[in-house]
Protein backbone atom coordinates (compact mmCIF):
# COMPACT_ATOMS: atom_id res chain seq x y z
CA UNK A 1 0.00 0.00 0.00
CA UNK A 2 2.83 2.43 0.78
CA UNK A 3 4.41 1.97 -2.61
CA UNK A 4 1.24 3.10 -4.71
CA UNK A 5 1.42 6.09 -2.10
CA UNK A 6 4.64 6.74 -2.84
CA UNK A 7 4.23 6.43 -6.93
CA UNK A 8 0.95 8.25 -6.91
CA UNK A 9 3.16 11.50 -5.17
CA UNK A 10 5.77 11.13 -8.27
CA UNK A 11 2.91 11.45 -10.58
CA UNK A 12 1.11 14.50 -9.44
CA UNK A 13 2.32 18.21 -10.34
CA UNK A 14 3.74 19.27 -6.84
CA UNK A 15 4.89 15.86 -5.70
CA UNK A 16 8.34 14.26 -5.64
CA UNK A 17 10.46 15.10 -8.34
CA UNK A 18 13.93 14.31 -8.41
CA UNK A 19 16.30 17.30 -9.23
CA UNK A 20 19.99 18.15 -9.04
CA UNK A 21 21.28 18.41 -5.47
CA UNK A 22 21.72 21.63 -4.17
CA UNK A 23 23.95 22.20 -0.85
CA UNK A 24 23.23 25.95 -0.73
CA UNK A 25 19.72 25.35 -0.44
CA UNK A 26 20.10 22.15 2.05
CA UNK A 27 21.94 24.64 4.37
CA UNK A 28 19.31 27.30 4.31
CA UNK A 29 16.54 24.58 5.24
CA UNK A 30 19.06 23.42 8.17
CA UNK A 31 19.50 27.32 9.17
CA UNK A 32 15.69 27.29 9.16
CA UNK A 33 15.07 23.81 11.32
CA UNK A 34 17.53 25.31 13.91
CA UNK A 35 16.21 28.56 14.33
CA UNK A 36 12.80 26.90 14.71
CA UNK A 37 14.21 24.57 17.71
CA UNK A 38 15.14 27.70 19.10
CA UNK A 39 12.16 29.21 19.07
CA UNK A 40 10.30 26.15 19.97
CA UNK A 41 12.65 26.10 23.08
CA UNK A 42 11.43 29.95 23.49
CA UNK A 43 7.64 29.32 23.48
CA UNK A 44 7.95 26.09 25.98
CA UNK A 45 10.15 28.08 28.64
CA UNK A 46 7.02 30.89 27.88
CA UNK A 47 4.37 27.59 28.29
CA UNK A 48 3.25 28.27 24.78
CA UNK A 49 2.76 24.77 23.41
CA UNK A 50 0.73 25.30 20.83
CA UNK A 51 3.53 27.53 19.37
CA UNK A 52 5.82 25.37 20.89
CA UNK A 53 4.14 22.07 18.74
CA UNK A 54 4.07 23.83 15.49
CA UNK A 55 7.52 25.65 15.41
CA UNK A 56 9.07 21.95 16.64
CA UNK A 57 7.11 20.56 13.90
CA UNK A 58 8.66 23.05 11.02
CA UNK A 59 11.77 22.37 12.53
CA UNK A 60 11.60 18.50 11.89
CA UNK A 61 9.70 19.35 8.04
CA UNK A 62 12.65 22.12 7.47
CA UNK A 63 15.29 19.16 8.62
CA UNK A 64 13.65 16.89 6.48
CA UNK A 65 13.46 18.65 3.36
CA UNK A 66 17.36 19.72 4.19
CA UNK A 67 17.61 16.49 3.87
CA UNK A 68 15.98 15.93 0.51
CA UNK A 69 18.05 19.11 -1.29
CA UNK A 70 21.26 17.73 -0.02
CA UNK A 71 20.37 14.38 -2.22
CA UNK A 72 18.10 15.88 -5.06
CA UNK A 73 14.64 15.36 -4.18
CA UNK A 74 12.20 18.00 -4.10
CA UNK A 75 8.87 17.98 -1.98
CA UNK A 76 7.88 20.60 -1.26
CA UNK A 77 4.20 19.36 -0.20
CA UNK A 78 4.42 17.77 3.66
CA UNK A 79 1.87 15.37 3.06
CA UNK A 80 4.39 13.46 0.20
CA UNK A 81 7.51 14.28 2.15
CA UNK A 82 6.10 12.31 5.18
CA UNK A 83 4.90 9.59 2.66
CA UNK A 84 8.73 9.79 1.09
CA UNK A 85 10.05 9.88 4.54
CA UNK A 86 8.02 7.35 5.89
CA UNK A 87 8.96 4.81 3.20
CA UNK A 88 12.70 5.74 3.22
CA UNK A 89 13.19 4.55 7.23
CA UNK A 90 10.88 1.28 5.95
CA UNK A 91 14.10 0.69 3.57
CA UNK A 92 16.89 1.67 6.72
CA UNK A 93 14.91 -0.74 8.76
CA UNK A 94 15.22 -3.89 6.15
CA UNK A 95 18.90 -3.30 5.53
Amino acid sequence: MENKKLRWCFKLKDGIKIIEPNERLSKSYFEQAKSSLLRAEKDLNDKDFLWATVTIYYSEYYALYSFLQRIGVKCENHAYAIILNGRMMNVLKME
